[in-house]
């Protein structure tokens, strides 16, 4: 096992994914509260800080993915393993279990990721005058039919 600080290039990569990161994250929100209609230039700058999000955490991964690997495994492989480093295996299923839920969560909430989108002013400005029209058919639920929403 290697100490010391991390290779040269993983620490000018560090400030890159931070800043990635950040910047996928913040446009993202972004264009959720903008909307389908208004997300230029927001959807190319989200775009592009994933691609370079995405670059920088895998030359990240990869330049820790061997130490990591032969670290854990010498670790889980010790049989005169201290207790702590011993409850480590747990910790290590717990881990991967996290893992598996996350993804096996991910895609099943996948399809309805497009309905997560925040109602803009615009959405709402012709229903204050319908809600409760009563009888006349003009209703909120009137209004939603009309462009096309259940409701």
């Amino acid at each position: 096992m290697r100490k010391g600080p991390p290779h040269p290039v993983l620490r000018l990569l560090g400030p890159v994914v931070i800043a990635s990161s950040v910047a996928v994250l913040g446009t993202g929100i972004g264009l959720v509260y903008v909307g389908p209609q208004h997300r230029e230039p927001l959807l190319t700058l989200h775009q592009g800080s994933f691609v370079v999000w995405f670059v920088a955490m895998s030359v990240h991964v990869l330049g820790h993915v061997l130490d990591a690997g032969a670290t854990t495994w010498r670790e889980l492989r010790d049989p005169h393993a201290v207790p702590a480093t011993r409850h480590r295996r747990w910790r290590t299923l717990a881990v991967t279990a996290s893992l598996v839920a996350g993804v096996a969560l991910a895609t099943a909430v996948m399809p309805a990721a497009h309905s997560w989108t925040l109602p803009r002013p615009d959405d709402l400005r012709g229903l204050s005058h319908s809600v409760g029209a009563g009888a006349g058919g003009h209703g909120l639920a009137a209004t939603f039919r009309a462009q096309g929403r259940s409701g």
